[in-house]
């Protein structure tokens, strides 16, 4: 039988025991450690990070967010309280009581003694009285009276493509110094920082600024800042700025037209360009105005030249002024070309693309025959004025032609040539009547129909034409012969014959038709060749038989030549020589027939020319009346004859003594 070891017995229990009672007092600590934990949802936080000294606005804020369900929001803690070191002042609660405090967010004001870095506790007591305690920081720094202004000088009204200055004032009224400011100014024409180191307490700091204005215009902004300055000690200032507005003023040329001696010149040979230019809708006078001619196209290896303006004010132009350049070109080679005019001075707005205009010019390879016929009619010495040259350009009107004359002896011609393919007539011959000088003579073909236009239904209109004069009144001119063409194919679309054309004058009031005649008719286009008495305006039109007559209201202006009559002279009879023969009876067979040729020459070109059976009928009836002449001029003279033998017989004395022996 086993023996029991009561000793070991009892040694073992000693163990249990002391191991029991271990255990018991780690589950006691472990217990006691869980009471006092922090709950790991518990955040304390400042804002801001920095306060300043004396600033009584900085706030520490303990945001809390609590474990359990929103009714049991703080039923686990019991208080707050703050703890603050020397340099940080509580301005509010230390302890808040949390019970019933529905809200997740505690604040307290804090204001800063002094300068540094502070760390303090939050704490808070939960419901075993055990407190939870975290430590934040925050960083205090004291606040400098700096006190910092900009300002812009005053800009009114700058000038384009010249240099302005600008003063930037920085004004610094407090008593401690702003260091390290980025001061800006901006607008269209600048954009430039520069870095100031320092502007002490009480002082200005003032930089000037240039800038050339490129465009033209009203209310341009300019505005200057100063930027991420401090004071120093660790303050950064928001930024402080200043603003103003103002205009730029320059010229604005426009090129009106451009004028060339001849657009059918030779190639080969030298052309002179004019372009007039206005300052139209400038602010300010154009400086150094100039005209840069290019041919064809612009650029540089096609530029003829570049000529300074000459006004009233040399090249400088004043606004609503205007001013003239010329230049000469050797035509480089046969073909259509473009001469351009672009027009720039100093201070010029590029404000529309006016600045340039153009005209076209077509080169031969040899000179152009005028081969027409001229204009019929006779009278007048030809070509007695002293030409200054033609001139073709664009008017405001439409394409023109003008020749100047020097001198223009009465009795003689000048001849404007017209040789711009746009305009139909393509000669004006001037008969003068009295001497003139310094006469001027432009054909213009009108774009628009003038207010006086031919009335609807009494013919279709070819163009409308105008002729302009200096020095040359309507009293110097004796006729005016106008050479015109019209093309075949706008008869042909309009249904009118070449004979259907006639040239139209608006005198007095009302419209005029000219005698025309038909002069040449080719493939293309017929010409024709019309006087009038005078200048004004003038109307190409064609009429069908229907218009013809609508259009008889209107007067048939004749030319100012007299008329001469035909000579009549008394036909002679070989065998007899005196007047027994009744020279008046040929005489006036001689007007008669002078009659008839002068009423078929009159009815050419009237309804009845154009209707030969209505001619033949007068040709039958004037014939009818000269044999009745012939008839009553025969019995005339045999009643005579009788008359004649019964008065020789009672005059016999052989038949006076024959009666007697009866």
């Amino acid at each position: 039988m086993t023996k029991i070891n009561l000793s070991k017995i009892l040694n073992a229990s000693k163990v249990v025991s002391m191991l029991l009672f271990v255990l018991v007092f780690v589950l006691a600590s472990l217990d006691m450690v869980s009471a006092a934990a922090c709950p790991s949802d518990l955040t304390v936080f400042t804002s801001p990070t920095q306060i300043n000294v004396g600033d009584v606005t900085s706030l520490i804020k303990l945001r809390i967010q609590p474990p359990g369900t929103p009714i049991d929001v703080w039923k686990a803690y019991a208080n707050a309280t703050l703890s603050l070191p020397a340099g940080l002042v509580n301005l509010s609660d230390t302890f808040k009581n949390l019970v019933g405090f529905t809200q997740t967010t505690y604040s307290w004001t804090v204001n800063a003694t002094q300068q540094g870095t502070f760390e303090f506790n939050v704490s808070v007591v939960n419901d075993s009285g055990v407190d939870c305690t975290n430590t934040v920081s925050v960083n205090a720094v004291a606040v400098k009276n700096v006190n910092l202004s900009i300002a812009l000088s005053d800009l009114t009204t700058l000038k384009m493509n010249q240099q302005a200055s600008l003063d930037v004032t920085l004004n610094n009224s407090g008593t401690d110094p702003a260091f390290n400011i980025d001061e800006n100014l901006d607008s269209v024409y600048i954009n430039e920082t520069r870095v100031i180191p320092s502007v002490a307490g009480g002082s200005l700091n003032t930089s000037t600024y240039t800038f050339t204005p490129n465009t033209c215009g009203t209310d341009k902004l300019m505005t200057a800042e100063a930027r991420n300055f401090d004071d120093g000690a660790g303050n950064v200032f928001q930024t402080i700025s200043d603003s103003d507005t103002f205009d730029v003023i320059g010229s604005d040329l426009t090129v009106l037209d451009v004028a060339l001696s001849s657009l059918t010149p030779v190639a080969g040979n030298k052309i002179t360009a004019v372009a007039t230019v206005k300052n139209e809708n400038g602010t300010d006078t154009a400086v150094n105005g100039k005209v840069t001619f290019y041919y064809d196209l612009v650029q540089t290896s096609n530029k003829i030249a570049e000529v300074n303006l000459a006004g009233s004010n040399g090249s400088n132009v004043s606004v609503n002024n205007e001013a003239s350049a010329n230049t000469t070109w050797s035509v480089n080679s046969a073909g259509n070309h473009t001469i351009i005019a672009v027009a720039s001075a100093d201070n010029e707005c590029p404000t529309s693309n006016n600045q340039r205009s153009s005209l076209t010019l077509t080169a031969s390879t040899a000179p152009i025959v005028d081969t027409t016929p001229a204009p019929s009619g006779g009278g007048g010495n030809r070509g007695g004025g002293t030409s200054a040259g033609t001139v073709s350009s664009l008017s405001k009107d439409g394409p023109s032609s003008a020749t100047k004359f020097f001198v223009v002896a009465a009795g003689t011609s000048a001849n404007v040539r017209v040789t711009d393919s746009r305009i139909p007539v393509t000669l004006l011959q001037v008969d003068v009547a009295n001497r003139v000088a310094d006469v001027e003579i432009s054909v213009t073909k009108l774009d628009k129909e003038p207010s006086t236009k031919i009335t609807e239904g009494t013919g279709k209109v070819y163009s409308y034409l105008k002729v302009d004069t200096l020095n040359l009144e309507d009293k110097d001119v004796s006729r005016a012969i106008f050479r015109f063409k019209v093309d075949k194919k706008w008869l042909l679309d309009n249904n009118y014959k070449e004979e259907d054309v006639v040239l139209a004058r608006f005198n007095d009031g009302k419209w005029n038709s000219l005698s025309t005649i038909v002069l040449l008719s080719e493939d293309k286009y017929v010409t024709y060749t019309a006087e009038s008495p005078g200048f004004s305006t003038f109307a190409i039109v064609a009429r069908n038989t229907d218009e013809n007559a609508a259009a008889n209201g209107e007067k048939k202006e004749e030319p100012k030549v007299e008329e001469k009559k035909p000579e009549i002279k008394p036909i002679e009879n070989k065998e007899n020589k005196t007047e027994e023969k009744q020279p008046e009876i040929k005489q006036g067979e001689s007007a008669v027939s002078n009659a008839i040729t002068g009423a078929a020459i009159a009815l050419k070109n009237t309804f009845v020319g154009k209707h030969p059976v209505a001619v033949g009928i007068v040709f039958a009836v004037l014939v009818a009346l000269v044999a009745l002449s012939f008839w009553y001029k025969r019995m005339g003279s045999e009643e005579d004859s009788v008359k004649y033998v019964v008065k020789s017989t009672k005059s016999s004395p052989k038949a006076k003594k024959g009666k007697k022996q009866k």
